[in-house]
């Protein structure tokens, strides 16, 4: 009996042991910072995932958070249609956040917020029948104005 209990204890004391250890090592203020690029109005500017870009003079962010949807024609394939890809980002202004999509194909292709109007001018890479494209790959050309 005392050797079942001794076990059990052991295994209780493994079983604490082992989900500490699952624990993150690595505290959450050692992650890297997520980049931000100041750009003008009237200047095309490309962003990564995670990536933002702040016009300083509106103070404006513009962050591209993914891609959603991308069934944009294959390189390497003849369509008959185009295809879409919905680009996903957030727009801060005043401490207030909104998500907002713009497409490749469908609208919106340009969104508002207040007096700027961003439009989307590319995005990459392109498609290709034989491979699919991790999120971390794409990029967004923008560009920012206050005219549409």
């Amino acid at each position: 009996m005392d050797r079942m209990r001794f076990t059990r204890a052991f295994a209780t004391t493994l079983v604490a042991a082992s989900l500490v250890g699952c624990g993150s090592s690595t505290p959450s203020s050692s992650l890297p910072a997520p980049v931000t690029t100041d750009v003008s109005l009237d200047q095309q500017f490309t962003l990564s995932p995670g990536q933002t870009a702040r016009i300083p003079a509106e103070g404006l962010e513009i962050r591209f958070d993914s891609v959603s949807g991308d069934s944009r024609c294959p390189e390497d394939v003849v369509c008959v249609w185009a295809g879409d890809a919905s680009i996903n980002l957030t727009l801060t202004r005043s401490g207030q956040s909104r998500a907002v999509a713009v497409h490749t194909t469908l609208d919106p292709k340009v969104i508002v917020e207040g007096n700027v109007h961003i439009s989307l001018v590319k995005l990459s890479p392109n498609t290709n029948s034989k491979t699919q494209i991790p999120q971390g790959e794409y990029r967004v050309q923008l560009m920012a104005s206050t005219q549409g």
